[in-house]
């Protein structure tokens, strides 16, 4: 393992996320009238991979200041729980989050997760080197196990807004540890191989939208591309980077009974990934609030 994946690297990682939440948590917001607390879901699926997940998650938001000025009127403290539910796996992310402008967003979580052993997850594999394409993984599902593991993140985020040009750009900094079936596992949400042992990687994503004119009842559309990437770090020949359209569409301020349901759907293409040749692939999802928001 490389120093960013090994105790060293991990401890550094376990130390961020701990004055993160020390820091939300000590945080004395400038409103009094308590958190904007808020529910909300997301049911999405994807195809190359296949995959099919519901993310529920509740959260509690205070501010920090009550300044118009546009660098700090979003300022703010946030804490949440996320349960992300898929048929492969079952994930439960304690999160923080601290955003000392408008502009910048500093959020670190804790995620316990366990694997069903269904689909093929979780299967052995010998190195980072060996072929975990579908067909691959397909030839040994019958080998998969349950098992647990756990993810700590550190994860930044740059955002801004110039008219009606939306911009955003963020990283996960991740370490994991996972009792694996051997050596090397393959993880499905993050669709590469990684050591059971203890492993780090990075993710970036950039999205780039065009707000187009808004309707009544608050009806939205942004239209725009987005490109992400997965970097392990001991692995540099299993990157990952896509490239897409993403399109955005809010149906309402309230629909159909709940808060803002957004369609969201993508078409990409893999810029670079050697399990999938430059083939195509796309996700669809469905998010809204439900209950009452503060």
């Amino acid at each position: 393992m490389c120093q960013d994946g090994g105790p060293k690297g991990g401890r550094l990682g376990k130390g961020l996320i701990v004055a993160i939440v020390l820091a939300a948590l000590g945080s004395r917001p400038a409103f009094a009238d308590g958190p904007q607390r808020r529910l909300a879901n997301t049911l999405g699926a994807a195809v190359n991979p296949i995959g099919l997940q519901d993310q529920l998650t509740s959260s509690w938001r205070w501010g920090l200041t009550a300044s118009k000025n546009p660098f700090l009127s979003d300022a703010h403290v946030a804490v949440g729980v996320s349960n992300h539910f898929s048929p492969s796996y079952e994930r439960v992310e304690l999160w923080a989050e601290l955003s000392p402008l408008s502009v910048l967003d500093l959020k670190a979580g804790l995620e316990p997760v366990f694997y069903f052993g269904t689909f093929g997850h979780l299967v052995s594999f010998p190195g980072y080197g060996s072929d975990f394409g579908k067909e691959a993984r397909e030839a040994v599902k019958d080998q998969a196990v349950s098992r647990t593991g756990i993810r700590y993140h550190v994860s930044p985020t740059l955002k801004m807004k110039i008219g009606r040009v939306i911009a955003r750009t963020g990283a996960e900094f991740e370490w994991w540890r996972v009792d694996g079936p051997g050596e090397f596992f393959y993880e499905p949400m993050r669709d590469t191989l990684l050591a059971s042992d203890g492993d780090a990687l990075m993710t970036l994503s950039s999205q780039l939208f065009f707000e187009l004119p808004s309707g009544p009842g608050g009806k939205k559309l942004l239209a725009g591309l987005f490109h992400d990437s997965i970097d392990v770090y001991d692995a540099p020949e299993n990157r990952r980077q896509r490239l897409g359209p993403l399109v955005l569409w809010t149906l309402g301020a309230r629909r159909f009974g709940v808060g803002e349901p957004t369609a969201i759907g993508s078409v990409f293409y893999y810029l670079q990934d050697r399990s999938k040749d430059g083939d195509l692939g796309g996700f669809v999802a469905l998010s809204f609030t439900v209950g009452r928001v503060d």
